[in-house]
């Protein structure tokens, strides 16, 4: 599952999921050896990219920045990444459904010139439930979010669909659709609000918001295989913040409801 929230480097490092293992076998039964059983419903994947996005969602100055990535995987269906601790608690060979801990995204005041006075959003806890299903070349995804600390406090759910192209047969895919995300009060509030405080110690007027969509887009990705182990993933977004979050003083004044996003990576997987 594409793993859709804004698409920093969670959704670059989720994107395609860790090819199955390719087991050795013993040469003289073809049974595996006792180190190979130890490891034999384990899959493992690191890498390394880049990325070029918005300083915070809704500005209209972009940076790059670097994204490590690391995914452990047992027996297929619990799966520990930069996306979080996750489990498919129910899964056939066209539904998945999961749930897990994961992280909220965070914002800081020195990001950007636009944010002087609002304070910092920390990262936090998050409780997540997921569910994907998959029709031949089609997918669709859904994932709900909820902060479990001191972060925005709210709610996301995001969603997704993909359409899955084999262009070289196990060489080359590519994978492009539609996303949208929606946002509780609280979350809203953190992100795009002003309250009586942050008026005070800013150039912005008092905003309230209340919860509703955060934006609608489209993202497409590429895999390239250039092993059986190793892979180079390119990927592109374009979201529209709508809603009240586009009239918020921080996108609407001083940013852009306008958001894009690119990032490659190169994996490697055992």
């Amino acid at each position: 599952m594409f793993n859709k929230f804004f698409l920093p480097a969670t959704v670059l490092a989720g994107a395609v999921t860790t090819s199955p293992m390719v087991m050795a076998n013993d040469s003289r039964n073809g049974a595996p050896s006792e180190p190979e059983r130890l490891y034999e419903n384990w899959e493992f994947a690191i890498g390394a990219g880049v990325m070029y996005a918005p300083d915070y969602i809704g500005s209209d100055d972009y940076d790059a920045g670097f994204m490590p990535h690391l995914e452990i995987v047992w027996n297929d269906r619990v799966s520990l990444s930069m996306d979080g601790l996750l489990v498919d608690a129910y899964k056939t060979d066209n539904l998945t459904l999961g749930l897990g801990v994961g992280l909220t995204e965070g914002r800081d005041e020195s990001d950007n010139e636009a944010l002087r006075g609002l304070g910092d959003i920390d990262m936090s806890a998050a409780a997540v439930l997921y569910g994907s299903y998959q029709w031949e070349m089609l997918e669709f995804g859904a994932r709900f979010e909820q902060d479990l600390g001191d972060g925005h406090e709210g709610a996301l759910v995001g969603l997704e669909a993909n359409f899955m192209v084999p262009v070289v047969e196990d060489k080359l895919m590519f994978m492009v659709g539609p996303d949208a995300t929606w946002a509780s009060e609280d979350y809203m509030q953190s992100f795009f609000g002003i309250s009586s405080t942050q008026a005070a110690n800013s150039a912005y007027s008092q905003y309230d918001i209340d919860s509703g969509f955060r934006d609608v887009g489209l993202h497409a990705m590429a895999e390239y295989r250039i092993t059986d182990s190793t892979s180079l993933n390119v990927i592109s977004q374009y979201t529209r913040i709508i809603g009240d979050a586009a009239d918020s003083p921080i996108v609407k004044d001083k940013g852009s409801e306008n958001q894009f996003f690119t990032g490659m990576m190169l994996k490697y997987e055992f």
